[in-house]
């Protein structure tokens, strides 16, 4: 067995927790973007969240030592990383969560795992998907459509906006599956290097567009809007980048890309403890397919 394989198929108890840390850091983005869209256009909303990962990754990387490389190779993947995995994504969330409801946003991220997998397959040493990962991906992502399926406001098929809405976080999606291939098969490198470049590379497109767009996009932003930027910047970005990328390396990109299974369940367990939010039949259905299908594509997958 090849050392990728053997990493791939290792999940230690730190993987498990840097998954758990994950689906806090980005469940909990959805809805603070929700709160600095009230006052900030969504692609000022990206360029200050970007600007705050960057303010908080460079002190931190150098007081520790550490260099970025200076390879040509690590610089033109770190180029596709950041403009197709870290901007394009941030603006297509940013923009069509102005349209589309919170838990709407969290079954379409659900298709990361898919995308991740038919990529993985081809691209990634030890990430062929076998029938028991297929199954258990397609339980997971059936646990997703149960979850989002309850109530009036979830609405698939409104108006023009709200579709656009919908394309632009399947965009997303597939934007991250993308993303999490190239960390995995790019030159070696460290979470810093990797989180830092990115960051450093997004920013210039990000503010060159919004200084296009106007600045009137943020000069009436609320204390509410900026300080929900900074939580952006900080827990879903900085962070959460630096998480995502030592989880790839260690457990592989289909095991980090199951924090889209189990985002939809942490924003109702949080819900229910802080708003007495109450969960339905339709949730606990949900929940249940969705730990099935991740036991199934985990456990399962390793004895076949």
């Amino acid at each position: 067995m090849s050392a990728t394989a053997g990493q791939t198929n290792s999940r230690s108890l730190a993987d498990w927790a840097s998954l758990a840390a994950l689906v806090v850091a980005w469940g909990s983005a959805f809805a603070i973007t929700k709160v600095a869209l009230e006052t900030i256009t969504p692609i000022w909303t990206v360029s200050l969240r970007v600007l705050v990962a960057v303010l908080i990754f460079l002190p931190i990387f150098y007081a520790t030592g550490q260099s970025l490389p200076r390879n040509r190779e690590f610089w033109l993947w770190m180029v596709v990383v950041s403009l197709i995995g870290t901007l394009l994504p941030f603006f297509f969330i940013a923009w069509g969560t102005q349209y589309v409801d919170t838990g709407v946003v969290g079954v379409l991220i659900g298709a990361v795992p898919i995308f991740t997998m038919a990529m993985a397959h081809f691209t990634v040493p030890g990430e062929r998907a076998s029938p028991a990962k297929i199954l258990g991906f397609a339980i997971g992502f059936t646990g997703l459509v149960v979850l989002v399926s309850q109530g009036s406001t979830v609405d698939f098929s409104g108006g023009r906006l709200v579709f656009y809405g919908q394309i632009a976080i399947i965009a997303a999606a597939f934007c991250y599956a993308f993303q999490g291939i190239c960390a995995k098969i790019m030159p070696p490198a460290t979470a810093w290097q990797k989180a830092l470049a990115g960051s450093l590379i997004a920013l210039v497109p990000a503010f060159a567009f919004s200084f296009a767009s106007g600045t009137e996009g943020v000069s009436g932003a609320s204390w509410t809007s900026l300080i929900a930027v900074v939580a952006l910047g900080t827990l879903s970005t900085a962070i959460a980048g630096l998480i995502m990328f030592r989880l790839i390396a260690s457990a592989g990109p289909s095991f980090t890309s199951l924090t889209s299974y189990l985002i939809p369940v942490y924003t109702l367990v949080l819900g229910a403890m802080i708003f007495s939010e109450k969960a339905g039949s339709y949730t606990l259905i949900g929940m249940v397919l969705i730990l099935g299908g991740i036991a199934i594509s985990e456990f399962w997958s390793r004895r076949t």
